[in-house]
């Protein structure tokens, strides 16, 4: 098949890209990088920040916006075409819309992922969770407020509504869009798994990894789990060795997961994000989100993720018992690596999206104004 992937969420059209790939389709993706997080991509969409100064000008916004408008017009005949997010492209005088109508309708099936923030994910939180990243973000940051604006909703809507179907990446994402007639399965995160990985040992104290990421301190639990490590620290320091960083390249990321033997990833989620499934990857135990909900919708009964809730003596009571099973961590470390392989690993996971994409009939979109 030929395939068109529309924007990027840390990394999971690039991987699904590579897993696609070896299944011998053609793929081609079109992002911004995701950011800052600058994800390889094969048509990249100019930022409308000066490149020099990193501040925003008219001379690249106008740049962005010529390249966005081409890119509606050339990018056809594709028989898949998949979109990260509602907004992608400029939202300037309904550019975005413009561009992915376009593209809708050149091509041939559509799809709208899940992941990271929209309308549906931010409608009704708290009374849809028990606890959730939404409450710890709201009053805190303001990119979220777009997405409450009475226009974008409509756009959502309207989106949800016209592609082939809406496939989330877990279970966060996926509880919003229940009732769409075009709500798919949970398709779990694809990531590369390397073979080079050397399986968890302890021989002395137990080194227990959170990347903190300040920027992010609310939305990880970072309240919640500072407290407990501190603790734990002081308890056992003849057990432990804790090593908290903040924003840093994936390369150290990585470095820092193959050094340790717990990691943690956020405490304010139902699910593990990304990060989370690459210490999986690498044969790591894991203490994140591994709420029921969240199992479920991934169609199984059990994990070897360590369920972590926004509880700062919950969280450290967990941590002390781990500690305590030290003798136990290397048979997790195992069960997490088997877990990666089987519901992560990039090829399996582009499986299922073939399976998704070829399974809906194709679209029956309106000739709407564009």
């Amino acid at each position: 098949m030929k395939i068109l992937l529309v924007g990027e969420f840390s990394s999971v059209h690039h991987n699904l890209k590579a897993g696609l790939l070896e299944l011998g389709h053609q793929v081609t993706v079109v992002s911004n990088g995701d950011g800052w997080k600058n994800v390889a991509a094969d048509i990249q969409i100019p930022s409308s920040r000066d490149p020099q100064t990193g501040r925003r000008s008219i001379r690249a916004l106008i740049k962005k916006i010529v390249v966005e408008l081409k890119l509606a017009f050339t990018l056809r005949d594709y028989d898949v075409v998949q979109f990260v997010n509602p907004l992608i492209f400029s939202n300037l005088l309904g550019i975005n819309q413009f561009v992915i109508r376009r593209l809708m309708r050149n091509n041939h099936r559509s799809f709208l992922l899940a992941a990271g923030d929209d309308c549906f994910y931010w409608q009704d939180y708290s009374s849809r969770f028990r606890y959730s990243t939404h409450s710890a973000e709201v009053g805190l940051v303001d990119s979220y407020k777009i997405w409450l604006k009475a226009s974008t909703i409509r756009w959502n809507r309207y989106l949800a509504a016209h592609v082939n179907g809406v496939i989330p990446i877990m279970y966060e994402y996926q509880c919003g869009y229940v009732g769409q007639p075009t709500l798919c399965p949970v398709i779990p995160i694809p990531i590369a798994i390397s073979d080079n990985w050397v399986p968890l040992q302890v021989d002395d104290k137990v080194n227990i990894y959170f990347p903190g990421n300040n920027q992010r301190a609310a939305f990880k639990g970072n309240e919640f789990i500072l407290p407990a490590l501190e603790r734990l620290q002081a308890l056992m320091p003849d057990a432990v060795a804790v090593k908290v960083t903040d924003r840093i390249s994936f390369t150290e990321l990585m470095q820092n997961i193959d050094g340790a033997h717990l990691v943690i990833d956020q405490t304010n989620a139902y699910s593990y994000g990304v990060s989370g499934a690459l210490v999986l990857s690498r044969g790591r135990v894991l203490l994140s989100g591994a709420e029921p909900e969240s199992l479920a919708a991934f169609g199984i009964a059990q994990s070897p993720v360590v369920n972590l809730k926004p509880d700062s003596q919950h969280i450290f009571e967990t941590l002390c018992d781990l500690v305590r099973r030290k003798s136990e961590l290397a048979a997790i470390g195992l069960s997490s690596r088997e877990y990666a392989l089987e519901m992560h690993q990039q090829q399996r996971v582009a499986r299922k999206f073939v399976a998704q994409w070829t399974s809906v009939k194709h679209s029956e979109l309106p000739h709407a104004s564009v």
